[in-house]
């Protein structure tokens, strides 16, 4: 019986000794699952926050995008004017020459020649190489450079006007 005794008291005190260390650790337990619950608010902020960081970082994208597209559209059409304003500045030196070859007699300068037979090439329609490209546009751009930047529209009722094509 002695022995019995023992073992009760030995399970009672397991029991008492538990129960000890679940009070004793309550508070943390507490503590903890108090945290939990901040952490798990703190999160669905976190969430939230997220989204609207995503949402308006997708907005910005977008604008940025869009102000790209614009800004290429801008340049292309820039670029498509002055490209429009060398055509007009070039087809002018083309016709001046002419006259100044064929009605006036005079000589050409190897620039003038090199211009003529590149810029034959146009009229007639058919390709033009990279030089030619490059001659025409750098003899054009040397004569008229500071309209061309300014993209003043070439007046060439004077050469039409010179050739007939229009009545004064």
């Amino acid at each position: 019986m002695k022995h019995l005794k023992e073992i009760i008291c030995g399970y009672i005190l397991a029991v008492v000794s538990l129960f000890a260390g679940f009070m004793l650790r309550q508070p943390q337990v507490n503590k903890l699952k108090k945290q939990v619950k901040t952490l798990v608010a703190d999160n669905g902020r976190l969430i939230r926050l997220n989204e609207t960081i995503q949402n308006d970082f997708s907005e910005l994208l977008l604008q940025v995008k869009a102000q790209r597209a614009l800004s290429f559209g801008k340049k292309k059409v820039k670029e498509s004017l002055a490209e429009n304003v060398v055509l007009q500045y070039s087809l002018s030196d083309y016709l001046t020459i002419l006259l100044k070859y064929i009605r006036a007699g005079e000589k050409l300068s190897e620039d003038e020649l090199r211009f003529l037979n590149a810029f034959e090439k146009v009229v007639n329609g058919d390709s033009l190489s990279t030089r030619d490209k490059k001659t025409i546009k750098d003899f054009t751009i040397g004569l008229h450079e500071k309209e061309i930047k300014q993209q003043v529209p070439c007046d060439c009722e004077h050469l039409l006007a010179e050739l007939k094509y229009i009545t004064v």
